[in-house]
């Protein structure tokens, strides 16, 4: 499996709340419409935690493979989904295709907009932050000393519902030179508040600098969901 990740900015035309019903409304079931898609989930950025770049939306799609998103990609009713951005959002937007690292499984109960559900979790958020690995760490050491060493420390956050890191391994589109997005689920912003008072969090935090950078820009999410991507199976965290 895996994943189109990318970055989305509202015409400036548009409030958020126009720019969100119009992707509901309308761009969605075009988006949706090409072959082989297995999943989609759009993340509205609620706050910005860290850094300074300008982000309204994340949007990710999950393919069975590389082949299957570019014929996908390739084919008519992907064209029209392309064309239909600039008729709500900018078309300068940063896209990838990336690798999942699940940690700990992220679970959707609502089957998503477009598959008869409401297309929200009540109350969820999620943390999105890019990572870029220090100029001495190889992309391999990167990625593996996050997995075995930082993931632990990071997954052991009172309260946290998921945890997957996206590994980017194809620019798509944009030139944002990053290695890899962080996704982190809570139940409501209140335990997230919470996880990120506890002793837990500030011994990863301090963790980062061991392996990463430090000034990479978080966000604070809620969910759209049209299409519920498939279940991962608990993580190398067990649980």
């Amino acid at each position: 499996m895996i994943k189109l990740i990318g970055t989305s900015r509202r015409r400036a035309d548009f409030s958020m709340e126009e720019f969100f019903r119009y992707w509901r409304e309308v761009h969605a079931p075009i988006s949706a419409r090409p072959p082989g898609l297995q999943g989609y989930v759009v993340s509205e950025v609620v706050s910005q935690l860290a850094g300074d770049v300008e982000v309204d939306a994340f949007i990710e799609q999950w393919w069975d493979d590389v082949d299957a998103y570019k014929a996908a990609a390739a084919s008519d009713e992907g064209a029209a989904a392309w064309d239909d951005v600039a008729n709500y959002a900018r078309t300068d937007g940063n896209f990838w295709l990336a690798r999942e690292h699940v940690l700990r499984e992220r679970r959707y109960d609502d089957p998503g907009l477009l598959r008869g559900g409401t297309g929200s979790e009540p109350g969820r958020v999620k943390m999105i932050g890019a990572a870029k690995r220090r100029d001495d760490f190889t992309v391999d050491a990167f990625f593996d000393y996050w997995r075995n060493v930082h993931a632990p420390l990071g997954g052991a956050a009172p309260g946290m519902q998921g945890y997957v890191i996206a590994q980017l391994d194809e620019a798509v589109a944009g030139d944002w030179d990053t290695d890899a997005f962080i996704e982190l689920w809570w139940p409501s912003r209140e335990s997230f508040d919470a996880a990120g008072a506890s002793p837990e969090m500030a011994t990863a935090w301090e963790d980062v600098g061991n392996y990463a950078r430090t000034d990479q820009p978080f966000w604070l999410c809620t969910e759209h969901i049209f299409i519920a991507p498939p279940a991962t199976g608990p993580g190398l965290l067990g649980v």
